[in-house]
């Protein structure tokens, strides 16, 4: 999955490069909230519009390239090393 996220104005954007058309673009104050956002409206947004459970149409998530890896702005994402589960 590749993100990237962008300085507009005042706020951040976040938009998923794996998805074609008109996806969702997550917003917020900082880059985090962006991503959190953008994660959010891909979970529970309709590919026809409007709340998945509403509209009763898929997910954003099954557009989404399975290959086990996040890249935001091209930097691979990586398990914190303090944290142990």
């Amino acid at each position: 999955m590749k993100i990237s996220v962008i300085k507009v104005k005042n706020y951040y954007m976040a938009d998923c490069l794996d998805l074609s058309g008109t996806p969702p673009c997550g917003i917020g104050n900082t880059e985090v909230e962006a991503v959190v956002h953008l994660f959010y409206r891909l979970i529970f947004e309709s590919t026809t519009g409007g709340l998945v459970e509403r509209h009763r149409g898929l997910s954003w998530i099954i557009s989404i390239k399975n290959d086990d890896c996040i890249f935001i702005n091209d930097t691979k994402w990586t398990w914190p090393k303090d944290i142990k589960l």
